[in-house]
């Protein structure tokens, strides 16, 4: 566990000290919310304001994942190699990419209510949600993203081989927020919730099995 937690503040780390890798993504928000908010003009319905969040948050975890892959083909990659275990390497990934895009989340949440105000009227649902697309798209990706980096980070073949398990963590990610947005009770609501932490653990699981067999 020692290991596991030293790796993913050894990326914290590396991530920070990259000239404009954080302060890109943060940009990168602002410049999208921004637009977003000259072309809706504050006229959000339920199911807009839902999934232009949804489309924001999923591109952004895609594009800091992908930045973060990058520096695995030079020396970096060969450090990690030699030194982690495959599983401490993929859990210690899988979980800085977690930490990393429920930060993504929580930050795209309030700029977004910032520039389009807020239509969510059931938030507990909405954090949810963000946490349980934060955890899927983290171990998908990182298992993703390890496999392009071997392909000299080819950025088309990740999000090629993402889509089958991004397609339905997306679809249920979707039904959540408009619930929240819509206030929709939460008891109608548990059956999604659950689908989408089981598909979380599934892909997690996936990835657990799958990377030491693509590592060797």
């Amino acid at each position: 566990m020692k290991q596991i937690l030293y790796f993913v503040k050894k990326e914290f780390d590396v991530d920070f000290k990259r000239d404009g890798s954080i302060a890109s993504i943060f940009a990168y928000l602002l410049s999208v919310l921004f637009s977003v908010s000259l072309l809706f003009k504050n006229k959000h319905t339920p199911v807009s304001y839902s999934s232009v969040f949804l489309i924001i948050f999923s591109f952004t975890s895609i594009i800091s994942s992908y930045r973060n892959f990058i520096k695995e083909n030079n020396d970096a990659g060969l450090w990690n190699y030699v030194m982690y275990s495959p599983y401490i390497y993929i859990l210690g990934k899988t979980l800085y990419l977690i930490i990393l895009n429920t930060l993504t989340g929580f930050l795209l949440l309030i700029l977004f209510i910032v520039f389009n105000g807020n239509l969510i009227e059931n938030i507990h649902l909405f954090v949810l949600n963000i946490i349980g697309l934060s955890v899927g798209l983290g171990a998908l990706l990182s298992l993703m993203g390890n496999i392009s980096s071997k392909t000299d980070g080819n950025f088309t073949l990740m999000s090629i081989m993402s889509f089958p398990l991004l397609l339905p963590l997306l679809i249920l990610g979707a039904k959540l927020s408009i619930a929240a947005v819509q206030n929709i009770p939460f008891t109608m609501n548990t059956k999604y919730l659950i689908s989408l932490f089981a598909l979380d653990i599934i892909i997690l699981l996936l990835t657990i099995i799958l990377f030491p067999q693509i590592r060797t």
